[in-house]
C-alpha cells in the first residue's frame, strides 16, 4: 500500500466567508499506479495533489505515505507543474541538476544522471540550450527530467500538457507512458480531459465539485502503449462523460448559463456487445 487518504477535508477563508474546498475525500493509490484524477474546475484537484505533495495542509482527516503523515514537503514527492518553471539563466543540463546539487550530489554524478535521464526524454541534444530556445512542449519535457533526476517515488503532474497543443500532447503522451513502464514510478496526474485521463491511466478517479469529493473510480484494464481509435477506450469515455455531465452542467451553469445542457453520450453501448442478439 503507497498512498492513502482518509476523510479529507479542506477549506479556505474567502471575503471573510469559509468555503468548502474538498469534503470526506478517501482514496487509496497503490505502488506503481497511475492515477488521474479529473473532473470540472473547481473540484479541488490542483488541492488535493497539493495536499498529497505537502505543498498545503488539509483542514481535516489526512494523508499518509507508506504509513507516515503527510506534514510537508518530501524527497519521495515530486512535483510537474503546467507552467515548466525553468531557471531562464541556467542551460538544459544545468535546470536538470540543480537539484542534485542542493542534494549534495557531486558535480560529475550529477551531470552523468541528468545526461542519462535527458536521454529519456529525448533531449540529450539540447544540453547546452536555454529555455528560451526551446520549444513549449520541449521545455516540459526538461521539466520532467528535473523531477525524475532527483528518482522519487512519487511523480505528481498538474496538468503538465494543459498549455501544449495537440499535437505536443499527444507526442508527450507517449513518452510519459514509457516512462511509466520503464521506471514503474507511482504517478498521480491532474487532467481536464476525458481522452488524456483514459490513455494514460490504469485507475481513473472521477471528482465532483463544490466540494470536491470523489464520485467514482474507473479501472482501465487495457496494456500500453494505447490506440487512439479503439473502441473500448471510447466507450469508457463515454461512461465517464456520463458520469460527469450532470457536474459539468453545475459549473457551467453558474458560469455561463442557467440554462446550460450537455448534450448525451454518442456511444451509449459497450463496443463488445453483441449485434446479432434477439434477431
Amino acid at each position: 500500500m503507497s498512498i492513502e487518504i482518509k476523510g479529507l477535508g479542506k477549506e479556505f477563508t474567502q471575503n471573510g466567508q469559509q468555503r468548502e474546498v474538498l469534503a470526506d475525500v478517501n482514496l487509496t493509490i497503490n505502488d506503481g499506479d497511475f492515477i488521474s484524477l479529473l473532473g470540472p474546475s473547481g473540484c479541488g484537484k490542483s488541492t488535493l495533489l497539493n495536499i498529497i505533495a505537502g505543498l498545503e495542509g488539509a483542514s481535516k482527516g489526512k494523508v499518509l505515505v507508506n504509513n507516515q503523515v503527510v506534514t510537508g514537503p518530501g524527497r519521495d514527492r515530486v512535483v510537474v507543474f503546467q507552467e515548466a518553471a525553468l531557471f531562464p539563466w541556467l542551460s538544459v543540463i544545468d535546470n536538470v541538476m540543480f537539484g542534485l546539487k542542493i542534494k549534495g550530489v557531486s558535480k560529475k554524478e550529477a551531470h552523468e544522471m541528468a545526461l542519462e535521464t535527458l536521454k529519456m526524454v529525448h533531449l540529450s541534444r539540447f544540453t547546452k540550450a536555454y529555455p528560451h530556445e526551446l520549444s513549449g512542449g520541449m521545455r516540459q519535457r526538461v521539466a520532467i527530467a528535473r523531477a525524475l533526476v532527483m528518482n522519487p517515488k512519487y511523480l505528481l503532474m498538474d496538468e503538465p500538457f494543459g498549455a501544449l497543443d495537440e499535437q505536443t500532447r499527444l507526442l508527450l503522451h507517449s513518452e510519459l507512458q514509457d516512462i511509466w513502464q520503464k521506471t514503474k514510478k507511482t504517478i498521480i496526474f491532474v487532467t481536464h480531459s476525458i481522452y488524456e485521463a483514459v490513455q494514460l491511466s490504469n485507475r481513473v478517479v472521477l471528482m465532483g465539485t463544490r466540494p470536491g469529493r470523489i464520485m467514482k473510480e474507473f479501472s482501465i484494464p487495457y496494456s500500453q502503449p494505447r490506440s487512439k481509435s479503439d473502441p473500448n477506450l471510447a466507450y469508457i469515455e463515454g461512461q465517464i462523460f456520463d458520469e460527469l455531465k450532470e457536474e459539468i452542467e453545475k459549473v457551467m451553469r453558474e458560469e455561463v448559463d442557467h440554462d446550460y445542457h450537455v448534450a448525451p453520450n454518442n456511444l451509449p453501448w459497450s463496443p463488445d456487445r453483441d449485434m446479432g442478439s434477439h434477431i
